[in-house]
């Protein structure tokens, strides 16, 4: 009977777009984190190029990152569908899941780049 009633069960997906938008909102903004800073006294003047030149496969990663995180607009579309049920809300918690994991890569592959290991887990 139970479930019967879960399979016939249909709700309204506004709240899991709600989780999604706020968690992608999060990820691209802790992408920032990723990128380091040079360490104080390392620039003694504006002309001081190569430690600026040191940020740009920093720099890199994040714009490709938060560029794969923009596809949640393709999440907006796949949720023209106007009813959900638990098995494609569970569905997107695990999507939504590997998803917080992108900063994570990001700040991996901006520091380790030279290790294959770090580009499998950006990947």
């Amino acid at each position: 009977m139970v479930s019967e009633i879960r399979k016939r069960f249909k709700m309204p997906t506004a709240r899991l777009e709600t989780l999604a938008d706020g968690i992608f909102a999060i990820a691209m903004t802790l992408l920032v984190l990723s990128i380091e800073a040079p360490s104080p006294g390392t620039i003694t003047s504006s002309l001081d190029f190569q430690n600026y030149i040191d940020l740009i496969p920093q720099m890199s990663v994040y714009a490709l990152s938060f560029i794969l995180l923009g596809s949640w607009l393709n999440h907006h579309i796949f949720f023209l569908i106007k009813k959900t049920n638990t098995r494609l809300v569970w569905i997107n918690i695990l999507w939504l899941m590997l998803v917080v994991l992108v900063p994570f890569s990001t700040s991996l592959i901006g520091s380790y780049s030279q290790y294959p290991l770090s580009e499998i887990i950006f990947g």
